[in-house]
């Protein structure tokens, strides 16, 4: 008697959304993390200097380098003066922030509506950091979600110069498509200030506005579910561009489809997105804390542990050298030197929460559409493809040429003498 054979169970065909899983492997992909590493540089240094413009808020400090969101984890201990309760919940609060960090300019934004009065200088400000924010991950987060999806549809290690090169030609395309929805989200406020100020007419203005409320409120009711939309949808838009090499429209359109016509499956795949990228941010910050701390130790075997001290401090929690310096105080040129390795390796474990971010947006993506139109996952632009010159199967020769008829049988050789 037979036993039949036991197929084993295909979890990737009934829970589709298993395939986020692949967002890991993609994400360490050397060249994502490259691109993510010099889109935060870029970034910070450009947000250094809109902190410096005349119109910039004041504040006390200027903005923080990327290195310094590395300050990992649970496992470095304790922040004094906080009981261990909120230590908890200050580092979920900040691995959460790491794992959607390009998003959060939108949402500053988003508060500017919903806070109090904000003077002319601010708005201008925020206005100014949410475009150097479109521009920036325009480019370096247009080429690591073109990496991701030649990645995940074909499984291909696409090129680092062809994944900038697209993303700089469709650089237009990448930035205004999350203009579409601010755009209307302006002329709705618009129209509800054009409002108020009719309500500043003496005696029938206030009764205007009182039978007009409720245009009001579905204004209102729009800009919010534009705004969440337009948070949600951004990275949507970046990955539809990055995979189907289309336009802005196409794909405003298309992220505001998939997630209007399939919203249930687009708050689980991001649920999933975000815990298990919660999970990795914090994996590859212990890791790189235990890499750098055994570096030390297994040169301190050699060296000293004073020398070492000397060149940096331990723990490294925010992989930047403290007291490190001679007996004078002064920082010298070898703990400088140490100090950028420790930076570099602190942005590349930052970075890794970029590339994350971007690849499982662009699987997210891949999962909607798959879900709306039924669309294959190898289905991904690929680049003009050269149409191969062959000879016409049938039809009439061109000119005065004749027609040469071809048997349609394999030509047999003749035999050998014998």
């Amino acid at each position: 008697m037979t036993v039949p054979s036991q197929r084993p169970i295909d979890y990737a065909h009934y829970l589709p959304w298993t395939r986020l899983f692949r967002s890991l492997r993609i994400a360490t992909d050397p060249r994502k993390l490259l691109l993510a590493a010099i889109g935060l540089l870029v970034f910070w240094c450009g947000d250094a200097a809109l902190s410096r413009l005349p119109f910039a808020p004041p504040t006390d400090a200027p903005p923080a380098p990327p290195w310094n969101a590395a300050a990992p984890a649970l496992l470095l201990g304790r922040d004094d003066g906080l009981p261990s309760q909120f230590q908890v919940v200050s580092h979920l609060r900040s691995l959460s922030q790491r794992v959607v960090e390009p998003v959060r300019p939108l949402l500053a934004m988003g508060g500017m509506l919903v806070g109090g009065e904000k003077s002319w200088s601010e708005v201008a400000y925020l206005w100014t950091r949410l475009f150097w924010t479109l521009a920036v991950w325009s480019i370096f987060g247009g080429a690591i979600a073109r990496l991701a999806a030649l990645e995940f549809a074909r499984d291909e290690r696409g090129g680092l110069v062809a994944a900038v090169t697209f993303s700089l030609r469709r650089f237009l395309s990448l930035f205004s498509a999350p203009l579409l929805p601010i755009a209307g989200i302006l002329i709705l406020s618009a129209c509800c200030a054009a409002g108020g100020l009719i309500g500043q007419i003496i005696y029938i203005g206030p009764w205007i506005v009182a039978a007009a409320w409720g245009l009001f409120a579905v204004a209102a009711l729009l800009v919010v579910l534009s705004g969440i939309a337009l948070a949600v949808g951004w990275p949507l838009m970046v990955a539809a561009v990055a995979t189907e090499d289309s336009d802005a429209f196409d794909g405003f359109s298309r992220a505001f489809s998939y997630l209007y016509s399939r919203p249930w499956l687009a708050v689980w795949c991001g649920l999933v997105a975000i815990t298990l990228g919660m999970l990795l941010v914090a994996a590859v910050d212990t890791l790189a804390v235990t890499v750098q701390a055994i570096a030390s130790r297994m040169v301190a075997t050699g060296m000293g542990d004073a020398a070492v001290d000397r060149l940096h401090a331990r723990p490294p929690r925010y992989f930047a050298p403290v007291h490190a310096g001679d007996a004078t105080g002064a920082i010298t040129v070898p703990a400088r030197i140490v100090s950028v390795w420790l930076a570099l390796l602190a942005t590349i474990a930052v970075g890794f929460a970029v590339s994350y971010f971007w690849s499982a947006a662009t699987v997210i993506y891949f999962l909607l559409r798959r879900a709306d139109d039924g669309t294959d996952f190898d289905d991904v632009w690929l680049g003009e493809v050269e149409d191969d010159d062959l000879l016409p199967l049938a039809g009439i020769a061109a000119g005065d040429q004749p027609v040469v008829e071809r048997s349609h049988l394999p030509t047999v050789p003749p035999p050998a003498n014998v």
